[in-house]
């Protein structure tokens, strides 16, 4: 008997062991997308400075062959505290690097009025286009950042970004009602571009327009008026359908709202000259490598445990993903697939393609 905790803790390390040799249980539930299978979790990642490596290596190749010119739709911070320049790309840890620079940059004061996370709160830390100074080889120059600032961006697959951000505005609305926080500019006109009907009067058309906007200021409820077909929740379809038309009328990236604008676009990576680009999908490795070269350890707990986007899995294809795209036409998610092309390419995602009737858990 005294033997057994024995053979109990060797039968324990040679599971363990067989576990992390075995290359078939180093890939955590597939799904099988179209005719792609895309691993949820990878447990089977090189070392984070390898994969930073290539990555930066991918990103100088790729942005050289693609001739991106610089774009103007992106935003740099600088904070002299840290000596770091950061470039947010929105749903992809935004809000927790934003909440972390206010909080360790700014006085306690800054809670007021509910006002504390607002990103006003750290405009005058927004870097603006200038002569740096001679020493810098960096291709995009800002105004008021030293040679030394380490510049940083963190970025996720962007279909995962898109759900993310639709996840968070709509299913979060009290009893499918009220929208709970400010509306997004784009609920109204994408439902009256997909509801609208041109059969309707000139005065139909008007009054439902007129009822849509009372609900989302909430001064009235659908009950007031059951027939406007316009009194509920834009569906993941009817975003999608707002995104394509106004790509297509418009034919500009940057013009998109920035939760789902190209991250290429949305940092001009290519012209950047960053020093990290982080995937959210790996965080769990590379976050402790990507605070030990920005000078942040000491804050790991803060910021890989940070409340402050709870919505949805950080993977590169999660249920909630699949659920949402599953959708779509194929059509539809081809065109949206073709407006990240570049992202793909630059950051090393891949295109997501899903048919419910052939998906199939592994």
């Amino acid at each position: 008997m005294e033997k057994l905790p024995i053979l109990l803790s060797i039968l324990v390390t040679l599971l363990l062991l067989a576990f992390l040799l075995n290359p078939r249980l180093q890939t955590h539930q597939t799904i099988t997308a179209g005719a792609e299978v895309v691993p949820l979790i990878r447990l089977d990642l090189p070392d984070p400075e390898s994969v930073m490596k290539e990555r930066m290596e991918r990103i100088e190749s790729v942005c050289a062959e693609l001739k991106i010119p610089e774009t103007s739709g992106y935003t740099m911070f600088y904070f002299p505290k840290f000596k770091l320049s950061w470039s947010p790309v929105f749903k992809a840890s935004s809000t927790t690097w934003k909440h972390f620079f206010i909080d360790h940059i700014l006085p306690s004061s800054a809670n007021v009025r509910g006002n504390h996370y607002s990103f006003e709160l750290i405009r005058k830390y927004k870097l603006t286009k200038g002569t740096q100074n001679a020493g810098s080889g960096r291709k995009l120059k800002w105004k008021q950042e030293p040679d030394d600032s380490m510049r940083f961006t963190v970025v996720r697959h962007p279909l995962s970004r898109l759900v993310s951000h639709y996840r968070k505005t709509l299913l979060n609305a009290i009893d499918e009602q009220y929208f709970d926080k400010k509306t997004p500019t784009w609920v109204k006109p994408s439902i009256i571009l997909s509801r609208e009907n041109k059969n309707w009067s000139k005065e139909k058309r008007a009054s439902y327009a007129k009822e849509l906007s009372d609900w989302i200021n909430r001064d009235i409820t659908p009950a007031d008026s059951p027939d406007n077909p316009y009194l509920s929740m834009p569906t993941f379809c009817e975003l999608v359908d707002f995104i394509l038309f106004t790509y297509q009328t418009k034919h500009s990236l940057m013009d998109m709202n920035h939760h789902w604008r190209p991250a290429s676009i949305l940092t001009s990576v290519c012209s950047a000259d960053f020093d990290y680009v982080m995937k959210l999908e790996n965080e769990a490795v590379e976050m402790p490598f990507l605070l030990e070269k920005l000078g942040l350890t000491e804050y790991a707990d803060e910021l890989m445990n940070s409340k402050a986007n709870p919505s949805g899995t950080k993977n590169v294809v999660g249920t909630d993903v699949i659920e949402h795209l599953g959708q779509l036409s194929i059509e539809q998610q081809t065109k949206l697939n073709q407006i990240y092309k570049n992202d793909y390419k630059i950051f090393g995602y891949e295109p997501i393609f899903v048919n419910v009737s052939n998906m199939v858990p592994s």
